[in-house]
């Protein structure tokens, strides 16, 4: 080939990279579109949800919940929190979900809460707890039921606990209340019967002056 071919050749071959490249530059100076906000999270590009911010309102001033317990039964230790992750140590970024619950280690790596539906105007709702690196989808307590859901600062303070119950303690509570209904309490409750001091502190109804659903929990 002879240089004149050459030298053109690569004249053009300069030129349409030169308008590719200044169509590109145009596009990327006119779109009106804003740019994703982006976190790195264990070396990786996470982009973070602009909708967080509308989901805080229906919390309004809330603190996201501190709550955390450790579940200990079977030689099974799991971790869990008030705000929707289960079996992940944020503190240390491990797992937390020990078998057996003394050797320390973690047979995942984590879990939480994902609850999902359709709105009255046909709109997909997404709760879903992705290691609670950026904002907080599950907040502490019972929504109001009047048709906003919303949640006030005093309910998540009040909520941001575990309660815990026993199983053997609700039978015999419930057999307790079966033999009054029968009149054998003397027979099958000889020595008496005294309610479990923490039934007065499980949160099983609501407050209905706030809105909230009278009844939280019950079997």
């Amino acid at each position: 080939m002879s240089p004149f071919f050459r030298q053109t050749i690569f004249v053009l071959i300069a030129v349409v990279v030169l308008v590719a490249t200044s169509d590109s530059y145009a596009v990327a100076q006119t779109s009106t579109e804003p740019s994703p906000i982006v976190k790195i999270r264990k070396g990786l590009p996470v982009p973070v949800n602009p909708d967080i911010n509308q989901a805080r309102v229906k919390a309004q001033a809330c603190a996201p919940a501190t709550a955390l317990r450790d579940l200990e039964w079977n030689n099974v230790r799991a971790l869990i929190e008030n705000g929707g992750t289960l079996w992940y140590d944020r503190a240390i970024d491990k797992g937390a979900h020990m078998v057996p619950k003394d050797e320390g280690v973690s047979v995942v790596y984590g879990g939480a809460l994902w609850l999902g539906g359709i709105s009255p105007d046909q709109q997909l709702k997404l709760a879903a707890v992705k290691y609670r690196w950026s904002g907080n989808d599950f907040w502490p307590g019972p929504l109001t039921n009047t048709g906003e859901a919303e949640v006030d600062e005093f309910t998540c303070q009040q909520y941001d606990r575990f309660s815990i119950s026993y199983r053997s303690d609700a039978m015999r509570h419930r057999q307790y209340f079966d033999a009054v209904a029968d009149e054998t309490v003397e027979t099958s409750f000889p020595d008496g019967y005294t309610i479990p001091s923490y039934f007065y502190d499980f949160p099983a109804h609501g407050n209905v002056a706030l809105g909230q659903d009278y009844y939280l929990a019950h079997s």
